[in-house]
């Protein structure tokens, strides 16, 4: 699924498709893929849809935060990373194998996507990253791991794109068009730099992730402390632009 998502990527990247060409064949791919995995691994058909929005869904919000010199790579590395890790917890070497595999491809990717003028992922790296991960989430959902735990480390992404979307909705822009007002985007301009901004995007994610697990695993007065500490974290992320842009000047 991620080669050929990748795939779908370089053809956009090299000549181009029409918004409702790639929205089609990503459709295709979540089907196709998603159905493969139901049936080899006897999960329930229910998963089908959820894997088709799923794929969609994260393969065009990897490719809208892929803005600052090595925030893709980083976001690779931690949630493939966390996957991992989730899966090595849970004695499942399949899920942990996939995860490292990710987190190793683009942890390899960064020294290139940090520096300033190098090397970028372009649309077939942000696609082959959103494929990735979601294939990783599909596989260790079925293998049994916690739906929560595994959408907890993709949580910042989600809401940095979601409000992003809304906004300029609102706003009646294009939602198509090239722009910078991501929060990720709104923070490298405002006085972090490409690399203070990879580094706060990076540090939610993890909060998130660990929130998740705490979430899915813990009785339920830490569940509900960690659902208000995930909360917390996505309100201060979103709300960062506007309050670094309060500080007083020295």
């Amino acid at each position: 699924m991620s080669i050929v998502n990748a795939a779908i990527g370089a053809v956009e990247d090299v000549r181009g498709l029409p918004v409702r060409v790639r929205f089609g064949l990503q459709v295709v791919l979540g089907l196709v893929a998603t159905w493969v995995l139901v049936v080899s691994m006897a999960a329930s058909f229910w998963w089908i849809p959820l894997g088709i929005v799923a794929l969609v869904a994260y393969t065009n919000i990897a490719n809208f935060m892929d803005g600052v010199n090595g925030i893709s790579s980083m976001h690779g590395s931690v949630v493939g990373g966390f996957y991992a890790g989730l899966g090595a917890v849970a004695g499942l070497p399949g899920v942990t194998a996939a995860g490292l595999v990710v987190a190793a491809a683009f942890l390899g990717f960064l020294p290139w996507n940090l520096a300033r003028r190098r090397m970028f992922l372009g649309d077939v790296g942000s696609y082959l990253l959103g494929g990735s991960l979601v294939a990783v989430a599909i596989y260790a959902a079925f293998s049994g791991i916690s739906f929560v735990a595994l959408i907890g480390p993709v949580l910042v992404y989600v809401a940095d794109t979601g409000t992003t979307i809304i906004a300029r909705w609102r706003r009646g822009e294009p939602l198509h068009e090239a722009h910078r007002s991501h929060v990720y985007q709104r923070l490298a301009a405002g006085g972090l730099g490409h690399l203070g901004s990879t580094a706060v995007v990076s540090v939610a994610t993890l909060a998130t992730g660990l929130l998740g697990v705490v979430v899915a695993t813990g009785a339920w007065p830490l569940q509900v402390l960690a659902v208000l500490g995930i909360l917390l974290v996505l309100a201060v992320y979103l709300c960062l632009p506007r309050l670094l842009g309060r500080r007083p000047r020295l």
